[in-house]
């Protein structure tokens, strides 16, 4: 008969508590290292997401120049399939709104976005946008995800928004109404208002409205003048306006367009102004700050004192994101693409968007812009 093993000849098996303790230690450390990189390796992925589609946006804006010889505005008409009416954007809520019809030009305000979709393989969206006879669900205004960022957490927080990350290079402010006064936002803005505007000139910026006017570039203006790859066309930005809680005026815009009387410069656009021509007493007016009572404009991504951003107001009409450092992504007219970080020189930005600086005019009395005084930009400056 065998006799059982001793206690002390017996194999242990399992942990013990000491053991088992390393083991959790180890575990945590690793996933202390793990998480942020995980971290880190996402927020990469998206940015680089939101650059690719402004690789996408850019290269449809310049096949649909190369096709009409000429950039889209930022807003413009557009005549629908029956020859007689124009596109107007029933803007409800930005998940619910819609393409119809009207008789009235100046409540044709198409955005720049819309125009390129058969740039971008929206064939099918553009057609029931031009076909008058369109109704029903090819009538709604749905959520296209090359006009979303990832990292744009106002617009993913509401999934089936039709709303629009990315603005196009408008030039400097169009001043409107008296005064030099914005037009308040309960007012109707149409071609009377537009027609007294001196911001929109060729020098100034790339994009313009032409639903009131006729001020249009095509490549050749920007590589006769600054050159296509000192030329900003579009960049993101997340401040723009969504609602305002204590005003009837919500939810202005969709990627296709602005409301009827609404500019649309601040939805669909970035802008720059001569900080010797702004109202400093108007804060809707004023993207600066005083600062030892010299003007310092709001850094690019810092959302600032304003609230609602404003819809007739050049205040948040400018680059901004969600993206680590707050640094954001930008499509020059070449195509080509680059990320900035939010402390970049304002006069610099300002020569990014002129097309000809040189030549930039103040829209507030046309004068001349204190910029025109500036060495023309070179590699190192940005």
């Amino acid at each position: 008969m065998n006799n059982p093993p001793s206690r002390a000849n017996r194999r242990q098996t399992g942990f013990t508590l000491v053991e088992l303790l390393v083991v959790i230690a180890i575990i945590g450390m690793l996933m202390a290292l793990l998480i942020p990189a995980v971290g880190a390796a996402r927020a990469r992925a998206r940015q680089i997401t939101c650059t690719n589609q402004l690789k996408q946006l850019a290269t449809g804006i310049i096949n649909y120049e190369s096709s009409k010889q000429k950039y889209p505005g930022y807003v413009q008409s557009l005549k629908r399939s029956d020859g007689a009416s124009f596109l107007r954007i029933r803007v409800q809520t930005l998940s619910n709104s819609l393409f119809e019809s009207t008789s009235n030009r100046a409540e044709s305000l198409v955005s720049w976005a819309a125009m390129i979709l058969p740039e971008i393989e929206g064939n099918d969206i553009y057609d029931a946008m031009f076909d008058a006879t369109t109704t029903g669900p090819r009538a709604q205004i749905l959520p296209l995800e090359v006009f979303r960022c990832p990292d744009d957490t106002e617009m993913s927080a509401l999934s089936d928004t039709a709303g629009l990350t990315y603005v196009a290079n408008t030039g400097t402010w169009d001043w409107y109404g008296t005064n030099n006064q914005p037009l308040p936002s309960s007012s109707n803005f149409g071609a009377a208002e537009y027609n007294a505007i001196a911001g929109d000139t060729k020098s100034n910026g790339i994009f313009h409205n032409r639903t009131f006017d006729n001020v249009s570039l095509n490549m050749s203006d920007v590589s006769s003048g600054d050159g296509a790859s000192n030329t900003l066309l579009l960049s993101e930005n997340i401040h723009k306006e969504i609602e305002e809680p204590e005003s009837s005026n919500l939810r202005l815009y969709t990627w296709a367009g602005v409301f009827p009387g609404t500019p649309g410069e601040q939805q669909l656009g970035m802008v720059w102004i001569d900080p010797e021509q702004y109202d400093s007493g108007n804060l809707n007016a004023n993207p600066f700050v005083e600062v030892s009572g010299v003007p310092i404009q709001y850094a690019f991504s810092q959302e600032g004192d304003a609230v609602g951003y404003p819809i007739a107001s050049p205040v948040f009409a400018r680059p901004a994101s969600s993206h680590p450092g707050g640094a954001f992504n930008a499509a020059f007219a070449d195509g080509s693409t680059r990320t900035f970080q939010p402390d970049l020189d304002y006069t610099v930005y300002q020569r990014l968007l002129t097309v000809k600086g040189r030549k930039a005019t103040e829209p507030v009395g046309g004068t001349d812009s204190i910029y025109k005084n500036l060495a023309p930009l070179s590699a190192d400056d940005f």
